[in-house]
């Protein structure tokens, strides 16, 4: 997400230079600094420098919201796949084991799984949890559920996404 961050900032900072230069061009126009033809040369580069820029930050935006769907559909994936696991044939449990990830091998009566990288953000925030959760001492019910909202909403892992 921190590299995403600093793309995407990146790409706005070379949008709004790019904005500048325009407006900066339109004040040299206004104060006859530059021809007409240099105005109308210059115009056409910086408008299609903006372009660019601006078609980067809408394919910055679009991966945003594909990541989004992925993770949507990772999050329902694992609150239902234990339930499907259990109560769906042969065909679920493989359909279950291939979205987990590739390389499947049975040996011992031990499953090995070369797991999907979208996994490896809903683990770290489980991490997390569990770390937060030991931590603390148990619950009465009830009573400090503020708290464990305080302690969640404070980590960053959590935050993140």
């Amino acid at each position: 997400m921190d590299d995403r961050e600093k793309i995407y900032g990146n790409q706005r900072r070379e949008y709004e230079a790019s904005v500048r230069k325009i407006d900066n061009l339109i004040d040299m126009r206004a104060n006859n600094e530059i021809t007409e033809d240099e105005f109308k040369n210059r115009k056409e580069c910086l408008l299609k420098e903006k372009g660019r820029f601006q078609t980067l930050l809408q394919d910055t935006d679009k991966r945003v919201e594909n990541w989004l769907e992925i993770a949507e559909r990772g999050f329902v994936f694992a609150e239902k796949a234990h339930t499907a696991f259990t109560e769906g044939g042969t065909e679920v449990r493989k359909e279950i084991f291939a979205a987990l990830g590739s390389d499947l091998v049975l040996k011992d009566q031990k499953l090995t799984i070369c797991w999907d990288n979208l996994l490896f953000p809903i683990q770290t925030m489980a991490k997390e949890v569990r770390g937060i959760q030991d931590r603390l001492e148990p619950l009465k019910i009830g009573q400090n559920r503020a708290e464990m909202g305080e302690l969640y909403a404070k980590s960053p892992k959590l935050l993140r996404g």
